[in-house]
């Protein structure tokens, strides 16, 4: 009966009738709140929106995106939900500088039946004439109930690029095969304005703006709560006051003085006349303040992330190298994961550092880019570790296949080795050898005593023999250690993902003697990413390590990739960063310090953004990340690079069947220990010793006395000699 006669909508406090849904901010009255405008760049610049005010079709103000560049430029919405199976028309006002001849309109979703994750939409196309304001309409068909957001697309569509000003406007979905007139808001509506969402500090400043579209002021009171997202039964911060609305925009601003570190939501509501208005949340994080300096790899026990600089497909894009901007300019881009620790940026597996965009003809190379990812890195003291080579395959449903990081011209000389792992995804490459090592001797020659450590591709063991690697990968270490003395060669890349498997890939680096021409072993354990997986994580480490000890007792391992660190991930990653939470990733990244891991980089930046517009998607979780917002897992690697970094294991203790427990010295040389629950069935301990102090995840300090739960949120401990308390504890 809902569905049939009205649906109503929670996201952002808006709501739909059976005859229209009501966007929220649908013209722009309050700003950019409820939209992203995210800018696909060539010339890698980001010009920020703007709302002007002397064009408007509805209100006091329209939404102004200049784009000289004819950069690819996509305006999203929040989430809001219709009705599955019917036809709805979405209608806009756009003003344009100059004729767009493709400006492409429609609603995306997803399905999560099976969990696949599949993401589906419903376009359409117009064209803009330059001149007057003029209204466009689609119509589009509902294929599901899940929650749909907006996505228009300009600038750069369909290979036709339209550089000039456009202006937008009051926007509407109207149910059935028409646009209806535009219905103006007549209520009170307003946002909440955080200026920037990373606070190293206790005092967080922030304001709401509040629209009365009315003729005379009313009294209200406003609401305002700050939540912990990772620890919710801990009470929250209220912020309460009177307000006398005046007609028009009525700025209100607030403050928090959270005392914890850690990721927290603002709920805000309004009360004018006995009624409720509530206005859509907005994440922050509290952090640590972060070190100054660029640590040494080779010494140095990181928490890292795959980082892509913000370059994006072509085939995303209509467009080469394209930066996309997720409502950030390149500085800002750069400072937002420098904030939250990390320190080591792999880059080559996503769409940075691509052989095929740097070697653009035979020796021909263009360095613009790369030096821009470099000098950015370098100047926020965050280490680059990239793949070289990228990745040897051609990954696409083409016949033949063409899609691969692999120039042009070396694939003419290059053999293809079909289906290597009998998934149908992809053929593996064999890459032409002069044209190999030329390109690596360009690369570590330019970066020579910049670059701390090179991976030789990524996941060789699911496209091509460990003979075959060897072949390439021996030539690349004479060359970077002839090049770039000191810098470190990571091979192996040995992946579990799409079934791989490594014991003959090892076994034939180790006869060829490649393995031997390393200074670590990297591998991504997608099949066994926790202690509770099917695959324990304690034990596949323990059988690598035994492998790599046959080749040189102690020889390195580092982990360079792991998206899906939930237990129980399988190999759908669509669904994974949604639901990844803080302990999967430091209870991993404890694991593989406690086991000796060297290095660890688990998520790629999208992993560490907050879907505070799309909380419903379930797709490719880059697709829907359109504003740089910290999530919880970026908290927690900031907290876990504030605690660990540099830190070396120390002991391990068995306390018993489902627990974990390490001891640890940090990078100052005092004692730290983990526990964490990762059984059935949590437990408690009683720890006895003298100046203990007990924190949680985060880092912030707990009150104890008595037996102190076991959880899956690992606990930390710091006092005197650890080591006999920990050896002396009491499991309940």
């Amino acid at each position: 009966m809902l569905n049939k006669l009205f649906r109503l909508i929670v996201f952002g406090g808006t709501f739909a009738t059976a005859f229209a849904v009501e966007l929220y901010n649908s013209s722009f009255e309050l700003g950019g709140s409820g939209f992203s405008l995210n800018r696909y760049s060539g010339t890698w610049q980001y010009r920020s929106p703007e709302f002007d005010r002397s064009e408007f079709a509805d209100g006091r103000l329209s939404l102004k995106v200049e784009n000289p560049d004819a950069d690819m430029l996509v305006l999203n919405s929040s989430e809001f939900l219709l009705e599955k199976g019917k036809n709805y028309t979405l209608s806009w006002y756009v003003k344009a500088g100059r004729d767009i001849a493709a400006f492409r309109a429609g609603i995306y979703s997803t399905i999560s039946a099976e969990e696949k994750g599949l993401w589906i939409t419903s376009v359409g196309t117009v064209r803009v004439k330059a001149g007057a304001w003029q209204r466009c309409s689609v119509t589009l068909k509902a294929e599901n109930d899940r929650p749909y957001h907006l996505d228009f697309r300009w600038g750069n569509v369909n290979g036709q690029p339209a550089p000039g000003t456009v202006w937008m406007d009051a926007i509407q979905i109207d149910e059935g095969d028409k646009a209806l007139p535009y219905r103006s808001r007549k209520e009170i509506s307003g946002a909440l304005k955080l200026p920037k969402r990373v606070f190293p500090a206790e005092r967080i400043q922030g304001e709401v703006h509040l629209l009365h579209p009315g003729l005379k002021a009313e009294k209200g009171t406003l609401l305002l709560k700050l939540s912990d997202t990772v620890f919710p039964d801990r009470a929250p911060e209220i912020f309460r006051k009177e307000l006398t609305l005046k007609p028009g925009r009525n700025p209100v601003p607030f403050l928090f003085e959270p005392k914890r570190f850690g990721h927290y939501r603002v709920d805000a509501e309004v009360i004018v006349n006995g009624k409720k208005i509530f206005l859509p949340a907005a994440y922050l994080a509290r952090t640590y303040p972060v070190s100054g300096r660029i640590p040494a790899l080779g010494t140095e026990v990181q928490l890292g992330i795959d980082f892509g600089h913000g370059a994006v497909n072509p085939n995303q894009s209509c467009m080469k190298l394209a930066y996309r901007g997720q409502e950030a300019a390149v500085e800002e881009y750069y400072r937002f994961y420098a904030d939250s620790g990390v320190k080591l940026l792999r880059s080559g597996n996503s769409n940075s550092f691509a052989w095929a965009d740097l070697e653009t003809a035979p020796g021909v190379f263009d360095w613009r880019f790369m030096d821009l990812w470099m000098e950015n890195s370098f100047r926020h003291k965050m280490a680059v570790m990239p793949v070289l080579g990228n990745m040897f395959y051609l990954r696409d449903g083409a016949k033949p296949r063409s899609l691969t990081k692999i120039p042009p011209h070396v694939m003419k000389k290059s053999r293809i080795v079909a289906n290597p792992v009998n998934c149908g995804a992809w053929d593996g490459v064999e890459p032409d050898m002069n044209s190999w090592k030329n390109y690596v001797d360009a690369v570590t020659k330019r970066y020579k005593g910049l670059i701390q450590a090179y991976e030789i591709t990524n996941e060789p063991n699911i496209c091509i023999t460990g003979k075959a690697y060897s072949a390439y990968l021996i030539p690349a270490a004479d060359i970077i250690r002839r090049n770039s003395p000191g810098a470190l060669v990571i091979g192996g890349g040995v992946t579990t993902d799409y079934n791989g498997k490594s014991e003959q890939f090892l076994r034939e680096m180790t006869e060829s003697g490649a393995i031997q021409r390393c200074d670590a072993l990297s591998f991504h354990p997608y099949s066994s990413p926790q202690e509770n997986s099917k695959n324990s994580a304690v034990e596949a480490l323990a059988v690598l390590r035994e492998k790599t000890e046959k080749v040189k007792p102690g020889f390195p391992v580092w982990c360079t990739e792991l998206y899906y660190l939930r237990a129980d991930s399988g190999f759908n990653g669509n669904l994974q960063n949604k639901r990844i939470q803080p302990s999967d990733l430091i209870r991993r990244f404890l694991l593989d310090l406690g086991e000796g891991v060297r290095q660890c980089v688990y998520l790629n930046e999208s992993g560490l953004i907050q879907q505070e517009l799309l909380p419903g998607w379930e797709g490719t979780h880059s697709i829907a990340t359109v504003q740089l917002i910290p999530n919880a897992v970026y908290m927690a690697h900031n907290a876990a690079a504030h605690l660990f970094s540099g830190a070396r294991p120390a002991g391990k203790f068995n306390w018993g069947e489902g627990i974990s427990c390490y001891l640890y010295h940090d990078r100052n040389g005092q004692e730290i220990a983990a526990f964490w629950h990762y059984g059935k069935k949590p437990g408690t301990v009683v720890l006895k010793g003298k100046n203990l102090r007990l924190f949680d995840l985060f880092g912030n300090q707990l009150e104890f006395s008595g037996p102190v739960p076991v959880t899956e949120r690992p606990n930390f401990l710091r006092g005197g000699n650890l080591r006999e308390v920990l050896k002396q504890a009491v499991i309940q």
